[in-house]
């Protein structure tokens, strides 16, 4: 845990927790002229942002809208003369003609009782296709087409007639003998309801049918449907402006649905947008329900209104997790198009967690969102194992990359290494400049050559000027010059072998600065240096940028190496106030007004710059320049052994005001050489003075103290500091103070010292898990509130601690808010312990499904294997079993016989011996 307290805490601010430890490192001499240019090859950076491949998947709403079958019609009506009978005889006709009557008068139970008696008592009637015809009709409204296809199919054939035919062929549909109906259909002359319904048969039969129909000229009962029928098939053929010119007037309230779902489609592929958010949220309106419909008019309306798409994926996740799917892509593709790489990073892991597809392509972005928000390990591991799975070269090449840019370089060259022979040139060239790269970095010379010729197959030029800077930077400039395509470094690399006549002639007529400024080197090569001046000022005064900031400090310097110290000191001031930004060159620029005041014998002068230097940029190594440079020109002479110079010094100027200052200096220097008894005399010395440097020699004695742990004595000078005014020296003593009382085990002592000092955020989060540890967690929650309403940015971070108290407080659901909020962290360990936490949660709550979704994202999340995964493992392995998931129980847990913690190892074992070997 300590582990990932120190890594999180590196997320925040980057805040001074040491005191201004003043060292000697090495001496930065001024620039000086010289006969050579020296340059750099420019390290090749790895793309700031990754190519997002836009993620897809196969959704055609036209599957979703089927075809609805002719449920809603009433059946041609065959009509015969109706049998008399006088006084009930005879008695086949009295009875066949009061079932007519019942039938008119629609007393369907009546009528079907008189005829099923008249079919069994009369078989040989020559009305008895009729009565079989009615009983059809009947079983038919009564929507028991199995019976009435029988009725229908012996009236049919007693006396093939085309109503009770046609009739037959309606409910063969309604019932999916398609092609039963077809044939049918076939024995009978053709009309517009025979046309009709042949039509509607082979669209059920998956032909494309292109019906010239006719709706008003059909039986009436079919007209309604027939409108429906011609506006669907016309949207399944993509007739879409055809499509609209059907209206279902029926009332089956099903095809007023499908009807205006249709509608709303139309109008969406017509890309009359207005109109089917419209259409959309009129069967919203009218139709709201849990079914499938409702789903369809979410998606709709998720589509029509991109910037509702969200609202309505979340809406359907609950009701069909792939049309949520489908929606949340689109959620993705937005936010990856406008470059908000957090929020697309969110919504990747969202529907990685909601549904099981497209996963490949899934990680893929989710890895290249990470990479584009700047999380290159979180990154790096992901497009690791799509690489290895996948053998993808897009994936081994962004794996390349992501290493690259955390300078891990070696794995950057096994990724690489993967597709320098990759059939596609973009991706092959791109890979060997990298690798390129890579070994040039690493002075991996051989690889490097071999892949530089590879190069050559590919980009000539670009070859053999990375050719050139293995010359160059080897010192071999004739064989540099030989190999540079680039003109300037072919031209400095002529110049550097000696060939200034070479280097001319390739400088010559160019109007390029950089040419400009090597003409002027060689200019000084000649000591024609009034002719470098002026190009050097020319080359300046044309812009801001850093070679007429070179320019212009090499420009004030020729004046300072002739020994014109007050013209020096004018350039130098000038070249201070064009380029006011405090960087190395400005701060070299005012040493060299100093140093031009020290020769011009003005010492008061120079010696009130180098005091003012020292004390403006204390622990920077540009103001040890200037305190050496003191000591130096003090001294009149130069040594490179530091400590004799300073010593002597010291010796010969022991009231010197900054004497103190390189006392620090020299206990320093004996430190980095392991001579501690030299150093700790120095700082007992200082101890005793009541100044800034003796309350800093105090603080170092007591740090040499803690190191060689003599903590008690450490402890002893540390408490006489914990007042200091001196804030640096404030907040650094009573830092290590705290730190010994927490080595110690003193966590209550530590965590009242570390309340001295929480005004500083990185204390206030240690404090925070000290006081966890401690069991003070409103405490802790106190400054972890702070920190998060401070840091929205490390929100999922902060939640994660949050998160963990309130679960430790049996606060379940306010834990949840937070657990949630913190999987968001691009720390995988955070994420994946979140998840864990989440799993416990749902897991004491009887939620078993949530709990298992919830321990296996802490597996997926975190690649590592530690206490959290294998626990993860193990809990969710207990679920799988108990939901009779044997053989997924088994797969999940036995990763962890390869763990290093031998108790969970045992009861993998054990539970082992119960489940089925996992052969995957």
């Amino acid at each position: 845990m300590k582990k990932l307290i120190f890594s999180l805490i590196a997320l925040f601010i980057s805040i001074q927790a040491k005191a201004n430890v003043i060292k000697l490192p090495e001496v930065v001499f001024p620039i000086e002229i010289v006969s050579q240019v020296l340059e750099e090859k420019p390290i090749l950076p790895a793309p700031k942002n990754l190519d997002f491949k836009p993620l897809y998947d196969n959704l055609d709403v036209k599957d979703y809208l089927p075809l609805q079958k002719p449920y809603s019609v009433h059946l041609p009506f065959l009509k015969i003369k109706k049998p008399t009978a006088y006084l009930g005889i005879p008695k086949s006709n009295a009875l066949l003609s009061d079932s007519i009557d019942y039938f008119e008068r629609k007393d369907f139970l009546f009528a079907q009782e008189n005829l099923k008696k008249f079919v069994e008592k009369y078989k040989d009637n020559e009305n008895l296709f009729y009565a079989y015809y009615l009983l059809g009709y009947i079983d038919f409204e009564f929507k028991k087409y199995e019976e009435a296809k029988n009725y229908l199919e012996k009236s049919c054939s007693l006396n093939p007639l085309k109503e009770n035919c046609l009739s037959y062929a309606i409910t063969l549909i309604n019932l999916n003998e398609f092609e039963k109906a077809y044939q049918v259909l076939q024995t009978l002359q053709e009309d517009q309801d025979v046309a009709f319904y042949k039509a509607v048969a082979k669209a059920f039969l998956k032909e494309k049918t292109t019906p010239n129909v006719d709706c008003d000229n059909i039986d009436v009962e079919s007209a309604d449907y027939c409108r429906y029928f011609l506006k669907h098939v016309s949207f399944l053929n993509g007739r879409f402006k055809e499509s609209l010119n059907y209206r279902y007037n029926g009332q089956d309230k099903n095809l007023k649905k499908v009807s205006l779902l249709i509608d709303g489609f139309n109008y969406y592929f017509l890309k009359s947008y207005d109109k089917a958010e419209n259409t959309f949220k009129t069967f919203l309106q009218n139709y709201l329900s849990s079914d499938n419909l409702t789903n369809l008019a979410y998606l709709g309306l998720g589509l029509t209104n991109p910037d509702k798409t969200k609202e309505y994926a979340e809406i359907l996740e609950t009701r069909d997790n792939f049309l949520s799917y489908y929606l949340y892509l689109l959620v993705i593709n937005k936010y990856a198009s406008e470059k908000d790489w957090l929020n697309t990073f969110a919504y990747i892991q969202k529907v990685l967690n909601l549904i099981d597809r497209n996963k490949e392509n899934l990680r893929f972005d989710l890895a290249v969102s990470l990479y584009n928000l700047g999380n290159y390990d979180y990154a790096l591991n992901i497009f690791q194992d799509l690489a290895k799975e996948k053998k993808d070269e897009q994936s081994y090449l962004y794996c390349g990359f992501s290493a690259y840019s955390q300078k891990l370089y070696q794995k950057a060259q096994e990724c690489l290494s993967n597709i320098k022979e990759s059939k596609d040139q973009d991706i092959r060239k791109t890979a060997l400049i990298y690798l390129a790269e890579v070994y040039y970095i690493l002075n991996d010379n051989e690889n490097y050559v071999n892949t530089v010729s590879l190069l050559k197959d590919i980009d000539e030029n670009l070859a053999y000027d990375y050719l050139g800077w293995y010359f160059f930077k080897n010192q071999d400039y004739e064989n540099a010059y030989k190999a540079f395509r680039d003109p300037y470094m072919k031209a400095v690399s002529a110049f550097n072998a000696g060939n200034t006549e070479k280097a001319k002639e390739l400088i010559k007529n160019k109007n390029n600065r950089k040419f400009l400024f090597l003409s002027a080197y060689i200019d000084i090569k000649e000591n024609n240096i009034q002719s470098a001046k002026e190009k050097l000022k020319k080359i300046a005064n044309q812009s801001n940028d850093e070679l007429s900031k070179k320019a212009y400090y090499l420009y004030a310097y020729l004046y300072f190496s002739e020994g014109n110290f007050q013209e020096a000191i004018k350039k130098f001031d000038e070249f201070r106030k064009k380029f006011p930004e405090d960087d190395i060159y400005n701060q070299k620029a005012f040493l060299r007004i100093a140093d031009s005041y020290y020769n011009l014998g003005e010492h008061d002068v120079a010696r009130s710059m180098y005091k003012e230097f020292i004390e403006k940029y204390k622990g920077k190594k540009e103001s040890i320049d200037a305190a050496y440079s003191l000591v130096l020109l003090e001294t009149k002479g130069e040594s490179s052994e530091k400590d004799k110079v300073i010593e002597n010094f010291i010796a010969k100027y022991p009231n010197y005001p900054m004497v103190d200052t390189l006392k620090l200096q020299l206990a320093s220097i004996y430190e980095e050489k392991g001579e501690l008894e030299k150093a700790e005399k120095i700082y007992k010395e200082l101890s005793q003075k009541n100044t800034q440097e003796g309350n800093y020699a105090k603080y170092k004695l007591a740090e040499i103290y803690y190191k060689s742990n003599q903590t008690d004595k450490a402890k002893n000078i540390l408490s006489q500091l914990i007042d200091s005014p001196d804030k640096d020296i404030y907040f650094q003593t009573n830092l290590l103070l705290a730190k010994i009382y927490e080595e110690e085990g003193d966590k209550d002592k530590a965590i009242e010292i570390y309340q001295r000092i929480s005004d500083n955020d990185d204390i206030k989060f240690k404090l925070s898990n000290l006081l966890i540890d401690v069991g003070r967690y409103d405490e802790a929650l106190t400054y972890l509130n702070q920190l998060i309403e401070k840091y929205p940015d490390k929100a999922p971070e902060i939640s994660f601690y949050i998160g963990k108290i309130k679960y430790k407080q049996n606060n379940f659901d306010e834990a949840i808010s937070y657990l949630e909020a913190a999987t968001k962290s691009q720390n995988y360990n955070i994420a994946s312990e979140s998840y864990f936490l989440l799993g416990e949660i749902y897991n004491s709550k009887k939620d078993l499904n949530k709990a298992l979704n919830a321990y296996l994202n802490a597996i997926y999340v975190n690649p590592q294997l530690n206490n959290i995964t294998a626990n993860a493992r193990l809990k969710a392995s207990d679920i799988l079993i108990k939901a009779e998931k044997r053989k997924e129980a088994s797969c999940i847990i036995t990763p962890l016989l390869d763990y290093n913690d031998e108790n969970i190892k045992n009861i993998v074992k054990e539970k082992m011996k119960n489940l089925p070997k996992c052969l995957r």
